[in-house]
């Protein structure tokens, strides 16, 4: 007989069989962090009985315990935060219920101290069958909040010790989303799910197939058009993957672009996958609704802001935030393009709302046929602009969470560019140049940004800022850091973001960083004009620069290129280069952009010759008209 205290094991408690004609709620799911035994909770208010669910080393044993529906009538619809139940299970039930910190529940719980068998009671762990011949609940689609519970016929239940590898062998991931110019989110995760031995399902679009072809077969394509991010065709995608799971089932469900966010949510939370599921992933990629989330549950990092859809709106609301110093961001999306910082009256936030709104719609409009985020007008809100203690500087956290802790956490300093440093988010230094103390700060701040918004594992990415008042956040990207956080963490530490961000929505130990191993610089080149690129000279030479690790162009020939616009711009490029120290990598990283030349046709006819190094640090801002472009 196996003995209980090596038993793997969780419980959930689900109220179920509502009485007749009573209404019926979906299931709050809270999931602890704790690594001490505390048990995730299902709570359906309008029920009459108590199902108590233990899974884990292949068990699962049910347990039902009526309860007085009478007293359910006063039982909170909110998260009871969890239970702190030993996995030893004491003989009495009633004691841990009375201490739950977060479980008011007045009449249930006397039921329970008066029904409640004890818990050691119940049938032999030997007797019972595999996992999976027993049902358990879960919560349905929607309903949770955090990684969402696992299936009956996966087998990966949340454990409370760490699986071994052994444990997800043959198991399935599904990967949404894969991008060409981002070959490592594919070549990672194949190389990943190789080493793990985990069968590999990507949902992508059908005109990215030819590079996904050679590494998935087409028996694991599920070709959708993912880009469109309205309600019908997010739903239409999910119940591909539905339809495709009624034959194969799929275990795990990840992505690594915040682009679909819902729609990843959204198939985590039919498929009952672990995952991060769609609540956690649409605060946390919804500016207003993140700020809502942090407010509410973290309110030491407290920051005022309000969503505005009109200029009458905008004054409004900066008198009854009290008037100060605001910021204007776009709803969603990164916002070096969309950005509006110092506006210190209403009638300059009413301007500046004229100015993005209309530069906004514009953009939307002439990008409706492609992939950005901003092909759709996402909407404008305002925040009280933080500001930062002197001498410090925007920094961004990269995470990958397990149980609600960071178990790898990156502290990067975000710097600006610009002749007066008025482009925000222009380059990233990896490791930051703070001080330590003030990295440990920033991430207790993230950890507890990310868990009141519900991301409690896999990877996220928090822009913070220090303030007199402490630690706040900025923005959370709900996956990895876009563009090419991962190389350069990858070459700072040597660890891989995507294979630790499997491993932790799996289950499996997140596996620790060491100490830096070079100084990285990652920074991105503006354009000086609008108009339509037509030609970029000295890629080779500046891609061959000594210590560059890396350069892309993020703009295509024939693409619109856009000049800054207040405080935001359009990357073009990027660039990355290790050193020994900061300034030695950003020195290899603004010499080398020097030698990319753009050609940009603006909209008079005008031909004109730009360096990359336009805007950086000690650049040249080179500009000037050209007859033609060289060597044609």
């Amino acid at each position: 007989m196996r003995k209980l205290a090596s038993f793997v094991a969780a419980a959930c408690l689900v109220l179920s069989s509502a009485p007749p004609g009573a209404a019926q709620r979906a299931p709050i799911e809270t999931r602890a962090p704790s690594t001490s035994g505390a048990i995730p909770v299902v709570f359906q208010p309008a029920a009459a009985s108590l199902s108590l669910s233990l899974w884990g080393s292949g068990l699962e044993a049910t347990t039902s315990l009526p309860l007085d529906a009478g007293g359910l009538a006063a039982a909170p619809a909110a998260p009871l935060g969890a239970l702190s139940l030993s996995p030893a299970f004491p003989p009495s039930l009633t004691s841990s219920l009375a201490s739950a910190p977060a479980a008011p529940l007045g009449a249930p719980v006397a039921a329970l101290r008066s029904q409640a068998p004890a818990p050691h009671a119940g049938p032999s762990l030997d007797a019972l069958p595999a996992l999976g011949s027993l049902e358990r609940a879960v919560a349905p689609s929607g309903g949770s909040s955090g990684v969402a519970s696992r299936s009956p016929e996966s087998g990966l239940a949340a454990p409370s010790e760490f699986f071994d590898e052994a444990a997800v062998r043959g198991k399935t991931l599904l990967l949404v989303g894969t991008r060409a110019s981002r070959e490592f989110i594919l070549n990672e995760t194949v190389r990943v799910s190789k080493k793990l031995g985990l069968n590999l399902v990507l949902l992508d679009r059908p005109e990215d197939r030819a590079h996904s072809a050679p590494h998935v077969p087409e028996a694991n394509f599920i070709p959708a058009p993912i880009d469109d991010r309205t309600a019908p065709t997010i739903a239409s995608n999910a119940a591909r993957v539905v339809d495709f799971a009624r034959n194969s089932a799929v275990d795990a469900v990840i992505s690594f672009r915040s682009h679909h966010a819902k729609l990843t949510g959204e198939i985590v939370d039919r498929l009952r996958a672990r995952g991060v599921a769609k609540r956690a992933v649409v605060t946390a990629d919804t500016k207003p609704l993140m700020r809502e989330a942090v407010n509410a549950k973290v309110p030491e990092q407290s920051v005022p802001f309000r969503r505005i859809t009109s200029v009458e709106e905008a004054r409004r609301a900066y008198a009854e935030l009290g008037g100060g110093k605001f910021i204007l961001k776009t709803v969603q999306g990164e916002n070096s393009r969309f950005l509006a910082t110092g506006l210190d009256s209403a009638e300059a936030v009413a301007a500046a709302y004229r100015r993005m709104d209309k530069a906004v719609s514009a953009f939307a409009k002439q990008h409706r046929e492609t992939s950005s985020i901003f092909n759709r007008h996402p909407g404008i809100f305002m925040e009280r602009e933080l500001e930062p203690v002197p001498g410090t500087n925007e920094v961004s956290v990269e995470v990958v969470m397990q149980r609600g802790k960071a178990a790898i956490a990156v502290v990067s300093d975000t710097l600006k560019i610009g002749k007066k440093d008025e482009l925000a988010g222009a380059s990233m230094t990896f490791p930051s140049q703070l001080g330590r103390d003030m990295q440990k700060a920033f991430v207790a701040a993230a950890e507890k940004a990310l868990n009141a918004v519900g991301i409690l594992e896999g990877n996220a990415r928090i822009d913070m800022m220090m303030t007199k008042d402490g630690a706040r956040v900025i923005e959370i990207n709900p996956y990895l850091g876009g563009s090419a956080v991962h190389t350069a963490v990858l070459l700072q530490t040597g660890v891989s973001l995507i294979e630790q961000g499997i491993r932790a929505i799996l289950g499996l130990k997140v596996e620790p960083i060491g100490e830096p191993l070079v100084v990285v610089d990652y920074r991105f080149a503006a354009s000086a004009a609008d108009g339509t690129l037509e030609a970029v000279g000295g890629f080779d030479d500046a891609r061959g620069s000594p210590g560059v690790q890396h350069l892309q162009m993020l703009n295509e020939i024939g693409d619109s290129v856009t000049a800054p616009v207040d405080n935001g711009y359009e990357e073009n490029s990027e660039i990355m280069a290790v050193g020994k120290d900061f300034p030695e990598a950003r020195g290899r990283n603004v010499k080398a952009l020097g030698k990319l030349r753009l050609y940009i046709r603006k909209a008079d006819g005008t031909l004109l010759e730009q360096k990359a190094d336009y805007l950086q640090p000690g650049g040249s801002d080179s500009t000037k008209a050209v007859s033609g472009i060289p060597g044609r």
